[in-house]
């Protein structure tokens, strides 16, 4: 796990932090769902022990989120592109996390 929190803090600007994580799946693609100040995260973790950035959401350009299932997250953005990943484990706190972080 601390090797994708060094790749992501790398990735981050001054302005950004890292602040929490969870694993998850989007598309076919494994890895983890990351929570920073002001945007969302996807980050892919290649079989190889590298890490790509395959999704970036900045928070001001949500229109909307909600989990339409139990373990499925689903975010909107303004320009009308929605992505759904799939969570592994409990998604309370990541519920918890996104209606502080997201306006």
């Amino acid at each position: 796990m601390s090797k994708v929190i060094e790749y992501t803090k790398g990735i981050l600007g001054d302005e950004d932090q890292f602040k929490t994580s969870f694993r998850g799946t989007l598309g076919n693609s494994f890895g983890y769902i990351i929570l920073c100040n002001q945007r969302l995260l996807f980050i892919h973790e290649k079989g190889t022990g590298g890490f790509d950035k395959i999704l970036e959401i900045p928070y001001d350009s949500v229109q909307e989120y909600g989990f339409p299932e139990p373990s499925r997250l689903s975010i909107t953005q303004k320009e009308g592109n929605t992505n759904e990943i799939v969570v592994a484990g409990s998604t309370l706190f990541l519920k918890m996390s996104l209606k502080e972080l997201i306006p």
